[in-house]
């Protein structure tokens, strides 16, 4: 029982972490986008932004750190001239939605 209870217990710290983390992510996402015309420099921005946000050091998540990866990703295909700066915004947009339905 008391087992249960534990379990319980931390599955809603982590879910509570989860969802505040991906609310700042979300903001601070749109603020460097906002920002920054070019997915370079929104990306640059976001990746500057992201070790201050709280939960980036605090809930070691496999899909959290595979934002960082799918960002310097998304940022290395628009340098090349693979995809345009707007696509680019937009797969991220699409990426953070389906985090935040994913947790």
């Amino acid at each position: 029982m008391l087992t249960k209870y534990l379990f319980n217990f931390f599955s809603v710290l982590i879910l509570s972490a989860l969802a505040s983390g991906c609310a700042t992510l979300t903001g601070t996402q749109a603020d460097c986008f906002g920002r920054y015309p070019k997915f370079v420099d929104a990306a640059a921005c976001m990746k500057a932004e992201m070790p201050k946000l709280k939960w980036w050091s605090s809930v070691p998540v496999p899909a959290l750190r595979d934002y960082d990866t799918y960002l310097s990703t998304l940022e290395s295909k628009v340098k090349r001239g693979e995809m345009s700066d707007d696509d680019a915004k937009l797969r991220m947009q699409e990426y953070l939605t389906l985090l935040r339905a994913s947790y």
